[in-house]
């Protein structure tokens, strides 16, 4: 398997030492990448290939903006990546759409990637552990809920960035053992997306329930409205998307998604120097 992640060395370390006895294994990997199937993991490689492109690969690592004004004073950003990024999951995260579109702007910058999963009953879904071998991300644990929790409460380094991708009950959850300083950001998972239906507008229904596992389509069309509130996310043609909509999904594009309230800022730490 490839490792994208680079050297651990001295990004993260802490993460690994303290949660190096629940790794999952590389055999837990494997059993995965064959429970997905060729037809599984094609659909995978093609959200993280077509993320990957829209990430816009080769930009630099860190970079300085200095502009000089008439008088004298000289105003000079400058913004570095963060040193490693982790992704706290949810155990009823099913969908590997969205597992590939929480790595992939870390990736696209060469950060280490690290995820976390609280050990349950329940086993990984083998396609959400194919996402993260198809997309080189091999930092991934598992640890017993109560030293999940410890793990958490021992996160009060500010050097890297922490995502948690799930509902908002296992957001407040997790949030509420960060110490008050930890920057983190959730990746609100919905229970809900808009999917647009009328005799011209063809979807890969196959592809819909694999990428989106877990995620309930409401569907609407031409003489029928979405009801109640509209979800962020539709599968629709743009023009038929509401315009609230946050993340719009055209036909042919079933496999992807993305997290429009996660920009790239996050990734880097910003500091700004007048002179």
């Amino acid at each position: 398997m490839s490792d994208h992640t680079g050297d651990l060395s001295d990004s993260g370390p802490d993460i690994c030492r303290t949660l190096a006895a629940w790794r999952v294994s590389d055999q837990a990997f494997a059993r995965a990448y064959d429970a997905t199937g060729d037809r599984g993991r094609a659909v995978i490689k093609t959200a993280l290939a077509a993320l990957f492109e829209a990430r816009q690969p080769g930009r630099p690592h860190s970079r300085a903006v200095a502009e000089g004004f008439h008088s004298r004073l000289t105003h000079t950003e400058q913004l570095v990546a963060r040193p490693w990024f982790l992704l706290i999951i949810a155990p009823d995260v099913r969908s590997p759409a969205q597992v590939a579109a929480a790595v992939m702007p870390a990736l696209t910058l060469r950060i280490p990637v690290f995820a976390v999963r609280a050990s349950t009953r329940a086993p990984w879904p083998p396609a959400v552990l194919a996402a993260f071998e198809l997309a080189g991300v091999e930092q991934v644990f598992a640890p017993p809920k109560e030293h999940f929790t410890q793990f958490l409460k021992g996160q009060d380094g500010q050097d890297g960035f922490v995502a948690c991708l799930g509902g908002r009950s296992f957001w407040e959850g997790v949030r509420g053992l960060f110490p008050l300083e930890r920057c983190a950001h959730w990746l609100a998972a919905p229970e809900s997306a808009g999917l647009y239906r009328d005799p011209n507008t063809h979807w890969n229904d196959e592809i819909l329930r694999f990428a989106h596992a877990g995620l309930r389509f409401v569907e609407y069309g031409p003489k029928s409205q979405l009801p109640g509130e509209t979800p962020w996310a539709i599968f629709a043609p743009a023009a038929k998307a509401p315009p609230s909509a946050k993340l719009v999904l055209e036909p042919g594009r079933e496999a992807l998604w993305d997290w429009p309230d996660m920009p790239e800022s996050l990734f880097f730490s910003r500091r700004l120097i007048y002179s």
